[in-house]
Formats: C-alpha cells, structure tokens, sequence
C-alpha cells in the first residue's frame, strides 16, 4: 500500500488514537500565560500583566471533562464526541493563534509513524523493560528511565 498524506488523512481511527495519546501524555504538561487585560475567571480577578500556568495535564485527566480519564479510550474523539467537547478541554499544543507551530507537523509525524513502524518491525518490550513504566512530568512529558524496546525486523 503506499502511504500518502492523503491516505492517512482518511485513517479516522489512526486519528482517534493519536488524539487520545496526546491527552493521556501532552508534550508538554503545562504553559504560562500572560493576561493581556484584567480578567476575572471562577471569582479569582487577574490583573493586566498577571502569569499564570495552564496546567495541561491535570485538564486532560480532569473527570469533570473526561469519563475514566485514566483509561485510553479512543472513541472519545469520534466526528460525533468531539462534536460535543468545549476544545478548551484538549489542548496538547495550547489554543489559539498562539499555539504551537509545529503542531500539525508532529501529529502528521506520529501517524507516519503508526503506520510504517508496525509494517517493516515487531515491536517487543526489552528485558530490562520496568513495569508499570513511571512518567517524569518536570518540564516536557517523557519516562522517568530508559524505555527498553527491541525493533525486529519483519
């Protein structure tokens, strides 16, 4: 089969999961955002001027937005359940004009990846791989240790 942009756009459910892979682990776990205006959010006023973080991670795995958020679920992100969600509930890349650049280039990256890797390799856990793997959330998303996982060839 050859793979083409137009080929893994149709991929819908290639879609749901790298969707659903980027809640569970953002590439970043939180931002900092500056108020451009005094704003009042939930009763808490914040002037001009004021940083605050967006805490990415905890959004994602918030149950007021997600059933079970601990669980990958895919169909989260049907046409019809994503039709439902408020988009400020998701946001691996941040929202807005001033999101990520690079945010289509990386979900196109880990789709390419999706579907060539399976193709050519088996993937199997190394030896030395330590279960259940532990997530290190200080700055960018990534394993606490060495992820240990052997490519065979197919």
């Amino acid at each position: 089969m050859n793979v083409t942009y137009g080929t893994i756009s149709e991929l819908k459910f290639l879609d749901q999961c790298t969707t659903e892979m980027l809640r569970i682990y953002p590439p970043v776990v939180r931002t900092n955002c500056l108020c451009t205006k005094d704003i009042t959010l939930k009763g808490i006023r914040m002037k001009k001027g004021c940083i605050f973080t967006l805490p990415i991670r905890a959004i994602h795995y918030c149950a007021d937005y997600y059933s079970s958020p601990m669980e990958f679920d895919p169909e989260r992100w049907t046409t019809e359940n994503r039709s439902l969600r408020n988009p400020l509930t998701f946001v691996p890349f941040g929202y807005g004009p001033r999101n990520c650049v690079g945010m289509r280039v990386a979900q196109m990256q880990m789709k390419v990846a999706m579907v060539h890797i399976p193709r050519e390799y088996e993937l199997r856990p190394g030896e030395d791989l330590k279960l259940p793997i532990r997530i290190n959330t200080i700055g960018s998303m990534r394993t606490a240790e060495e992820l240990s996982i052997v490519f065979k060839r197919v």
